[in-house]
């Protein structure tokens, strides 16, 4: 009611005093709380907020109102309802935007946003990150980049220290957003910050000194985050720095990752960028990448070959489907689906431009398939489907290879999953119509002859083991059916 009378068309008149307690009574509401439940706390905390609103505009200045401020502020961040959280945003930055605020006041208030972004739970920074892009979207541009290094480092350091993926992402899409409102002069100042945080990871003498290692882990990560957020915007300025810190980060697999991630943004930001040291990078890094950065490889060298615009050589041909073959041959534990289908990707690039390496490949990969998993063997037969429709491959490396590719399709045929089978049956179908249906044929009949004559062997084999060395045999069966579990 009292946010009617202030903010209503025949809104009353209060004298100072009264205008204090009022402002006093709002801000009391909002901290009240702990001996309320959640419905009720969320109406008073709804009034409270429309009463402070109602004085924040009719631009009463109060030193109650400031305070009420500092409340609203917090609960931007720490409130565990979401909706509370996002009433007291959009009320902060409206006290941000249109409330008499002096310098020093508006710095404490903007200190307080980007102080959120180290809050403790991940929902918290989540809506620190939220309140703080409102904010920088809200201030008119010449403000912002006077306290544009304040926002630009505060969310670097956040995308340097966010181990939440989710929170990560949001921080690189708040940093973006920043950098695309920021002056061309400021925008120029921030991706300087960028490079010489980026080149000072790169340093030799740097990495020799195992005490600063983590220190430059850490600014390793910041800069390629960064970058990658210049990236986004269109801009690849960063690249040539981006590819020496990658040369610098052999032991570090963590920041590895993060310089793949914004060398693949520079080549899909503009394709201009793309040049022999870019591949020669990316080729280095996909021979020794780690479990955290084997993805971001194969992906950044599938963007340099979207490119169009890296002169590939044999060496780095074959280079290319070696790694390709060991992410389609990883051990059950380790295997992931995407990096197996980019890898075969780009090992159908690879064998487009030199056809010999694609019957090697072709057998390698066969062999791998004949091990269990619906995901492996999918991405074997696309890429066996994905050979017979190349225009440069064609069907003579896969008839070099069909002994092995039919001994893996006359598994598949049989699988449980029905996906692997229907892909299975379609690419037999595409070798009759490459390779002739006779010539299919008595290769899968082979095949399956051979499969018998295996299975016929380990029955022997099992057979004479139970006679020589009967507990042997049972410790080894018990083993067996303990795998299968």
């Amino acid at each position: 009611m009292l946010a009617a009378l202030l903010g209503g068309r025949d809104a009353v008149v209060l004298s100072d005093a009264k205008l204090k307690a009022v402002a006093a009574s709002g801000r009391a509401a909002l901290a009240d709380g702990a001996l309320l439940d959640q419905g009720t706390l969320q109406s008073h905390r709804a009034a409270a907020l429309q009463l402070i609103l109602a004085l924040v505009t009719k631009k009463v200045v109060v030193s109650e109102v400031y305070d009420a401020m500092d409340a609203i502020a917090d609960l931007a961040i720490t409130s565990l309802d979401k909706s509370d959280r996002t009433k007291c945003a959009k009320a902060f930055v409206g006290f941000i935007v249109a409330y008499p605020l002096g310098k020093k006041r508006k710095t404490h208030y903007l200190g307080k946003a980007l102080a959120g972004l180290d809050y403790a739970y991940e929902e918290g920074r989540t809506a620190a990150l939220d309140l703080v892009l409102a904010v920088a979207r809200a201030l008119p541009q010449p403000e912002l980049d006077s306290r544009s290094d304040a926002f630009f480092s505060a969310l670097a350091q956040r995308l340097a220290n966010e181990d939440v993926g989710s929170v990560r992402l949001a921080a690189g899409r708040a940093l973006t957003a920043l950098i695309r409102k920021l002056s061309d002069e400021r925008r120029a100042a921030g991706r300087g910050r960028v490079a010489s945080w980026l080149r000072e990871a790169a340093k030799e003498e740097r990495l020799e000194r195992f005490a600063e290692a983590e220190k430059v882990g850490r600014l390793r990560v910041c800069g390629a985050a960064c970058a990658a957020a210049f990236a986004r915007m269109g801009d690849a300025a960063l690249c040539g720095d981006i590819i020496k810190a990658l040369a610098a980060s052999s032991d570090d697999d963590a920041g590895r990752a993060e310089l793949l991630k914004a060398a693949r943004g520079c080549v899909e930001a503009d394709a201009t960028v793309c040049d022999g040291k870019v591949l020669a990078a990316v080729l280095a890094s996909l021979q020794r990448c780690g479990p955290l950065s084997r993805r971001a490889a194969h992906e950044a060298l599938g963007a340099v070959f979207a490119s169009g615009r890296c002169a590939l050589e044999e060496v780095q041909a074959r280079d290319v489907c070696r790694a390709a073959c060991a992410a389609l041959d990883a051990p059950d534990d380790v295997f992931d689906e995407s990096v197996s289908t980019q890898a075969a990707k780009n090992a159908l690039y690879a064998a487009g431009h030199f056809p010999s390496l694609a019957a090697d490949v072709l057998k390698r990969l066969a062999d791998a398939a004949g091990r269990r998993g619906a995901a492996r063997r999918k991405a074997v037969f696309a890429f066996v489907a994905a050979c017979l429709a190349h225009s440069t491959i064609g069907a003579a490396p896969v008839r070099a290879a069909l002994d092995r590719v039919c001994a893996a399709l006359r598994r598949a045929l049989d699988d449980d999953d029905v996906d692997v089978a229907a892909l299975a049956t379609d690419v037999v179908g595409r070798l009759e119509d490459a390779l002739g249906a006779d010539v299919v044929g008595r290769a899968l009949a082979e095949a399956a002859a051979a499969r018998r004559r295996k299975r016929s062997g380990r029955v022997a084999d099992a057979a004479r083991e139970k006679v020589v060395d009967p507990k042997g045999a049972a410790a080894r069966k018990r083993r067996r059916r303990d795998q299968r579990k």
